[in-house]
């Protein structure tokens, strides 16, 4: 915790100092040291590392140790009371040798639910990946838009000293003047707007992270650019592929070993038992005791009970299958979704940069005609307008596909954070545990 507010502090200096901001990367840090979502799925995930082992202890040796005190007085009518001291100390053993399935339905459930605890913890990762990565793309948009802005309200203020030359030298009416004059205030606006919509995505992105302070010269760096379209290998193989599907298959797991335990209960329990004590009417214990055997109970009749809990088991069990299918087919069509808009919001961007090339190019040309008197007023302004919108939708279409990226990440299950802390050194493998048709789709 030292080490990462040291490292904020030193990142956020940095930053005022104009010499540094922070990536990518420095976020992803920060969140996953200060992030609460992130803290809680690492906890939910080392409390069912335990329930395993508590799952796990109950075919080891059960082992007790325990010593008593006692002082007794008896007497009667004429008789003085007597008083009476004894002691003992007893050493006892047990070992279950069979318990109809229970102990290893209940080791198979605890692991499936550490299975499930750890897709939960990848589902929630991805999930603050997500919100962390949108909040990275809107303050590199806003800045991004601020520095656009910058860059159009000075070609603004030029193009309103031409048309206010050309209207001086008696070439250009007031009506000209007028309009240049009100985009340029409009530009002045549009960047007074940027500058406030990257002061609401400084604190959005501290407050992603889990800081509790927005420095107020928080940047970001990186790259406002998507990598091209994506390549698009089948929906239900990529849904096979993501924790959510992983989390709902070892739910499956989890239910078939509550089934088995529950018809456990219809089956005799087994059991080898020990113990030894000494015992003495004082500290010397004198006396000494011994004993072994073996302990079997069938149950007869608990009233319905264990009927009852196969049936539930049952009922669980054909809910978790019918689960895995609709979580297969709910994946495969946001994944096809999520895809088609990352395609289209890539490709868009390369149209919006051909569109923009052609408007740099007509505007440079425009602009020598409009100096020269060879290009009215009117469609000068038409083509500079043309400019400055095939800018700023530019740099919205990069926006909407980083986004959109990053949403392609999310429904995949990838995050942005390092899951080996959570993970158990023996991982358990729910291939071997399920029958190879039950992951079929239709």
């Amino acid at each position: 915790m030292i080490r990462s507010i040291v490292f904020f502090i030193m990142s956020v200096a940095t930053c005022a100092a104009g010499r540094d901001s922070l990536d990518w990367e420095a976020c992803v840090r920060l969140a996953e040291q200060h992030h609460p979502r992130l803290v809680a799925a690492q906890a939910s995930v080392r409390a069912a590392q335990a329930g395993t082992d508590i799952a796990e202890s109950s075919t080891l040796p059960q082992l007790s140790v325990s010593g008593s005190g006692r002082y007794s007085e008896s007497g009667g009518a004429g008789v003085p009371a007597t008083g009476r001291e004894s002691y003992g100390a007893d050493f006892g053993v047990s070992q279950n040798l069979y318990s109809g399935g229970e102990n290893r339905a209940r080791i198979d459930s605890a692991r499936a639910g550490l299975e499930a605890a750890i897709r939960s913890y990848e589902i929630t990762a991805a999930e603050v990946t997500l919100d962390l990565r949108r909040a990275f793309i809107e303050l590199l948009y806003a800045q991004q838009q601020v520095a656009l802005n910058r860059g159009i309200l000075d070609r603004l203020i030029g193009n309103e000293k031409l048309v206010e030359l050309r209207y001086e030298g008696g070439r250009e009416h007031k009506g000209s003047l007028a309009l240049s004059r009100a985009t340029t205030y409009e530009g002045r606006t549009d960047l007074a707007q940027a500058e406030r919509q990257r002061s609401i995505a400084r604190e959005n992105l501290a407050r992603t992270i889990g800081l509790d302070h927005v420095p107020p010269a928080l940047a970001v760096t990186g790259a406002f650019e998507v990598d091209g379209t994506p390549v698009w290998s089948g929906g239900r193989e990529l849904a096979r592929a993501t924790p959510e599907f992983s989390r709902r298959l070892a739910l499956l797991d989890q239910s078939e070993a509550d089934l088995r335990s529950a018809e456990s209960g219809l089956r005799p329990d087994l059991d080898l038992t020990g113990s030894a004590g000494r015992a003495g009417e004082d500290l010397y214990l004198d006396e000494y005791s011994w004993s072994a055997g073996v302990r079997l109970s069938f149950p007869f009749w608990s009233g319905g009970r264990e009927r009852h809990r196969i049936r539930q088991a049952e009922a669980g069990l054909l809910q978790a299958e019918a689960e895995v299918r609709n979580t297969l087919d709910a994946l495969t069509r946001t994944l096809a979704d999520a895809y088609r808009s990352y395609a289209d919001a890539a490709e868009n961007v390369e149209v919006r940069t051909r569109f923009l090339e052609a408007s740099e190019l007509r505007a440079s040309i425009a602009r020598r005609q409009y100096e020269s008197g060879l290009l009215s007023f009117e469609n000068w302004d038409i083509i500079e307008s043309n400019l400055i919108q095939n800018r700023k939708q530019l740099l919205q279409s990069q926006r909407t596909a980083l986004i959109a990226a990053a949403q392609w990440t999310r429904v995949r299950g990838l995050n942005a954070f390092d899951r080996a802390a959570v993970r158990r050194k023996e991982s358990y493998d729910r291939r071997e545990a399920r029958p190879a048709q039950r992951t079929e789709g239709p």
